[in-house]
């Protein structure tokens, strides 16, 4: 009995990986790892088709999940309604053969998105609640180098279209 013991905690122990064990994301998630480091973004927004402009700015902290199967956006923006802070999860679907994000809101809202990558262009799709409906917010991130990249995001609700917000974002350079 007790080499029943012992053989079975072996075989646990032997089949087990390490948890210390280093891991690769997957190849269409390790193609964003420039992305990890600390983005300052500035950015007009019109939160409603005839709301005013306002100039909005944004740190974001992008870092690797320990296990690297997820790049965890930490951001803290200021909006036409005030600071906020929120997560973006991204993950690749490998059954769907497309990027998920998952943005979780300080407030307790989440919100799905997909991303698809055609060269050096983003296209960000999701869905956004608003009183009793929903209002489509497509993105178009455009990178201009590994440090920089451009952004428009256009709403759509009650079949209007309007630029929701547009502007920069560059990577801070890191100290030696």
């Amino acid at each position: 009995m007790i080499c029943l013991i012992l053989s079975l905690s072996w075989a646990l122990i032997v089949e087990t990986p390490a948890e210390d064990a280093p891991q690769r994301p997957a190849p269409e998630l390790e193609r964003l790892a420039f992305m990890v480091g600390v983005w300052d973004t500035t950015a007009s927004y019109r939160s409603t088709p005839d709301a005013p402009i306002f100039e909005g700015r944004s740190v974001e902290t992008v870092r690797w999940s320990p296990n690297k199967q997820f790049l965890i956006s930490d951001q803290r923006a200021l909006t036409p309604d005030g600071w906020k802070n929120q997560l973006v999860i991204t993950i690749w679907n490998p059954v769907k053969k497309e990027y998920k994000l998952v943005d979780l809101i300080s407030t307790g809202e989440v919100v799905e998105a997909t991303m698809l990558i055609e060269g050096n262009i983003r296209k960000i799709l999701f869905y956004s609640p608003f009183e009793d409906r929903f209002i489509r917010n497509e993105v178009t991130v455009e990178w201009v180098s590994d440090v920089e990249y451009q952004f428009r995001s256009e709403c759509t609700d009650r079949e209007r279209t309007w630029v929701f917000c547009e502007g920069i974002s560059k990577k801070r350079k890191q100290s030696p």
